[in-house]
């Protein structure tokens, strides 16, 4: 049954009073937020979630510590599976603090060792070319340290296997992106292996955006023709980035066609996450879309793990400044470990317009009174990071809806 009381009616969860209260949130004295506005569940999230948070000195450490504190969540899912999929963050392929840190996949490794037999993979399908990322953070020193899990590396772009999803353009029209299909096996026990940062179209990214915008496929370097169904994510005002749009089915193949070219970081040029805010995205609709692919990937995710040893606010995801947090933080809810992110951050959750979307779809808990943290207390380790340069125009959803109130 769904409840719209007025509790949940106003989704400043955990504090409702302060949608009465001031009309916005100031970050750093210069960053505004728009007060919160109503935003009603769809589908209520009932449970309660467990999340761990861990501060130390050793980023491995801290990994592995994160997950023994959800030893008994996950360690039997784990067991449930025939194998493992760690899905890693490599949004820039030559910066390391906006990727996925090698001893943060040995924090994780280390936790699986004595629990799993079976076989491991990493993946990822950069924006950029994905196995620069695998070679220039020396991913493949992993395999012969780890032999038992006869680790692969694996670029989900040449994998080529993918489910056809429909999002919206800049201009609410349906189409279609090609989901990699390794996420949606039942066989497989999904990790995704984000970090704290903040971004230039969505506020901040962490686990459930790692799953959400890497699920989207590309055309590899030679392929033609060129496509890059991470842009359409983007929602382009006015369709642009449309290009030749795949069959409906699983696992089919990009029909021939004149496709668009990609972003100039597909194509060899500065990254794709540059300092200003991404130019022609309907970030309302980017939002949304987000959020419709997490609900359709939550129905096999395994847990997030999220790296804090070292984070990056400004302008990230890949052009921002470090913040060491020395922290990690662990969940079989994917949703509930990045509401916890977000509080460390000093990021007020519906800022986040994916993740308010999400919580409405009932993607995960998103309630921080529903949440159970152990560990470190999030105050205790708290930091607000500085927002991006162009946070104002990132908000546009929010005051769209405000608008429309």
């Amino acid at each position: 049954m769904n409840n719209c009381s007025r509790r949940n009616f106003l989704y400043m969860t955990g504090a409702g009073a302060l949608a009465g209260a001031a009309s916005r949130t100031s970050l750093y004295g210069q960053q505004e937020i728009p007060a919160p506005v109503p935003a009603p569940s769809i589908f209520p999230y009932e449970s309660r979630s467990p999340v761990s948070l861990v501060k130390g000195d050793d980023r491995r450490k801290n990994i592995t510590e994160a997950l023994l504190a959800m030893d008994k969540e996950i360690g039997p899912a784990i067991k449930r599976k025939k194998y493992v999929v760690i899905k890693i963050n490599n949004v820039a392929t030559n910066n390391q603090l906006a990727a996925t840190h090698v001893d943060a996949l040995r924090g994780i490794l280390d936790y699986l060792a004595p629990r799993f037999k079976g076989p491991v993979m990493i993946v990822e399908s950069s924006a950029l070319e994905t196995m620069d990322g695998f070679e220039n953070y020396k991913y493949a020193q992993l395999i012969p340290e780890y032999k038992r899990f006869q680790l692969k590396l694996v670029d989900l772009n040449r994998e080529k296997k993918y489910e056809v999803f429909s999002v919206v353009d800049g201009n609410v029209r349906p189409i279609p992106v090609r989901l990699a299909g390794r996420f949606f096996d039942p066989d497989a026990y999904i990790i995704s292996s984000a970090m704290l940062k903040t971004h230039n179209s969505v506020v901040a990214t962490m686990s459930v955006k790692n799953m959400a915008m890497g699920a989207p496929l590309h055309s590899v370097a030679g392929e033609t023709p060129v496509w890059h169904d991470k842009r359409l994510m983007h929602a382009m005002v006015g369709g642009m980035g449309r290009g030749a749009g795949p069959r409906a089915g699983r696992g089919a193949t990009p029909p021939a066609g004149q496709g668009d070219a990609p972003p100039a970081a597909a194509r060899g040029g500065g990254p794709m996450a540059a300092r200003g805010p991404m130019r022609g995205a309907s970030f309302h609709a980017m939002n949304y879309n987000v959020a419709m692919v997490a609900k359709k990937l939550s129905e096999t995710w395994g847990a997030a793990v999220i790296d804090g040893f070292e984070g990056m606010e400004g302008n990230g995801p890949s052009s921002g400044t470090p913040v060491p947090m020395h922290v990690a933080i662990a969940s079989p809810d994917l949703m509930a470990a990045d509401r916890v992110a977000l509080e460390i951050m000093g990021i007020p959750q519906y800022a986040v317009g994916y993740l308010q979307y999400a919580a409405q779809l009932g993607v995960g808990q998103f309630d921080l009174s529903k949440i159970d943290i152990r560990g470190e207390k999030p105050d205790t380790v708290k930091r607000v990071f500085k927002l991006h340069d162009g946070v104002q125009q990132q908000l546009d959803w929010l005051k769209d809806i405000m608008r429309q109130g």
